[in-house]
């Protein structure tokens, strides 16, 4: 007798492997990277709320503008960069607690 094998599609099981070690990894990334987000929104506060004032001094010219003007740029850099950081961390939080819950990439 001859068997015949069956050249149907294969399928995945619909099982889900969960990782605990993952999740609670990426539960603390997500948190960590949540605490940095509010650490550059205090920071922010801070370097700005101390510029809403008059110009010290009698001297407000064009050197003082510029220097002004270039701390300004500097900060705002900085804290352009922090924020993009900690948004990387907390997203990678997010997508290590995906695939740790077996659920697929969207």
């Amino acid at each position: 007798m001859l068997e015949s094998e069956d050249c149907g599609e294969v399928t995945m099981s619909e099982e889900r492997v969960v990782n605990p070690k993952g999740r609670a990894l990426g539960i603390v990334m997500l948190v960590v990277g949540a605490a940095l987000l509010l650490l550059v929104f205090i920071l922010a506060a801070r370097t700005f709320a101390g510029l809403s004032g008059p110009a010290h001094g009698s001297g407000a010219g064009l050197e003082s503008a510029s220097a002004l003007l270039a701390g300004i740029a500097a900060r705002t850099a900085m804290l352009l960069v922090m924020a993009y950081a900690s948004s990387l961390v907390a997203s990678k939080g997010i997508e290590l607690y995906a695939a740790s819950s077996g659920r697929p990439p969207s």
